[in-house]
């Protein structure tokens, strides 16, 4: 399937949210949390309310496997993230016919299969510790045939992603390109027992494209 024909099925831009800290921590919004938790990425996700239905929709697409494959990064929507485009796509189609809405239940329905690329765009073939990770785009094959994103890092001087003047140390924001399009994460380098999870920043503050999820029509 060609890359014009992917952006059709699933927008998606995703990125890495990285500054100076220990190798072995990984990013919250600013601040520091031990990398490496003792479960599988996907029972990770399980854990955290903020990924309810995204891990419903990976249940009723049958791609635990995909997830939880060994040595890959997993660039995770949260669920504001999977709501805001569903609620997307619900103002398309009533904007052609009123009559009808787009429901998770549509999207389970009808749509999984986009759901499952989707999924295989947001996952990298390979583990990204920071070492990993420089100023220049690299090109890394997704777990989707055929679709590689590309993934650097900027410096920024932004108290909300990190900065503290007291320092002066500029964080590292890292950016996840699929196209002409890319953003960053709110969370990353989680080392779980299977791979490494990064979780997308909710919709908003895009610098280029127009990333949006879009569960498409297959």
């Amino acid at each position: 399937m060609h890359m014009k024909k992917i952006i059709g099925i699933i927008i998606i831009a995703a990125g890495v949210f990285m500054t100076a800290c220990k190798k072995d921590d990984y990013i919250v919004g600013g601040g520091t949390h031990n990398a490496k938790v003792d479960m599988t990425t996907l029972d990770y996700l399980r854990k955290n309310p903020l990924f309810d239905t995204l891990c419903l929709l990976i249940d009723k697409a049958g791609i635990q496997d995909v997830v939880n494959e060994s040595g890959i990064s997993f660039f995770a929507p949260t669920d504001y993230h999977i709501q805001k485009q569903l609620s997307a796509r619900h103002a398309q189609v009533q904007a052609m016919d009123a009559r009808k809405s787009y429901t998770i239940d549509t999207l389970i329905k009808y749509h999984l299969q986009g759901f499952r690329d989707s999924i295989r765009i947001h996952i990298v073939k390979r583990s990204l510790p920071y070492s990993a990770l420089k100023e220049e785009r690299q090109a890394m094959p997704t777990t989707f045939p055929g679709i590689d994103a590309e993934v650097s890092y900027r410096e920024v001087k932004s108290e909300q992603l990190g900065y503290n003047p007291a320092t002066g140390i500029y964080p590292r924001i890292v950016y996840y390109r699929i196209g002409n399009m890319e953003t960053y994460c709110q969370t990353s380098g989680i080392i779980t027992n299977t791979g490494m999870l990064f979780v997308l920043q909710n919709p908003g503050g895009y610098e280029s494209g127009n990333p949006s999820l879009y569960f498409g029509t297959n």
